[in-house]
């Protein structure tokens, strides 16, 4: 399977949630023993002005995993990441 079809997307809404965004994306990749990169990606949409989780853009530096900044008022960013 490529990167560009994954079987499963996980999709994360942030807004100023850092640590506890990145004990669930840490929590992704601990645990994927058997599972190729290929067939999941994880997608942060971040709805923080600041952009406050482009930091994990550096800290999971996976081909998987998707960083998007977004202008999305409250749970708007939550349909936005889908």
């Amino acid at each position: 399977m490529n990167n560009s079809n994954p079987l499963l997307s996980i999709c994360i809404p942030t807004f100023k949630r850092i640590e506890l965004t990145r004990n669930t994306i840490a929590s992704i990749y601990a645990d994927i023993d058997g599972v190729s990169l290929s067939d999941f990606e994880v997608i942060v949409s971040d709805n923080d002005p600041e952009q406050s989780s482009k930091i994990f853009e550096e800290e999971f530096k996976f081909d998987n995993f998707h960083y998007h900044a977004t202008r999305c008022e409250g749970f708007l960013n939550s349909f936005y990441v889908l």
